[in-house]
């Protein structure tokens, strides 16, 4: 059995879109609102924006950083292969 390509995913997802939003009474043409009704992310300031890039510069791996208002944050760092994990892990050791 073969992966599906993406007009396969793409006719899937839609189909179980189409029966949640007949399933919450609305009528299957309001599909569009369900898929794209999402936040605006809100204005990222040009302080963090800057941390973000120092750090993925000094780490050498993509660095993302969320900070809400409470003062509370995550800092998420990507890797690709353990190889690259590893490294991050000799860097923080140092």
């Amino acid at each position: 059995m073969s992966t599906p390509n993406i007009a396969e995913r793409f006719a899937s997802v839609q189909h179980r879109l189409r029966s949640a939003a007949e399933s919450a009474g609305r009528p299957a043409d309001s599909i569009h609102l369900l898929a794209v009704s999402k936040k605006k992310p809100a204005a990222r300031s040009p302080d963090l924006e800057r941390l973000e890039q120092d750090l993925t510069e000094t780490l050498c791996a993509p660095v993302r950083i969320k900070h809400s208002s409470s003062g509370k944050g995550q800092v998420t760092i990507r890797y690709t292969s353990l190889d690259e994990l590893d490294g991050l892990l000799e860097r923080f050791r140092r």
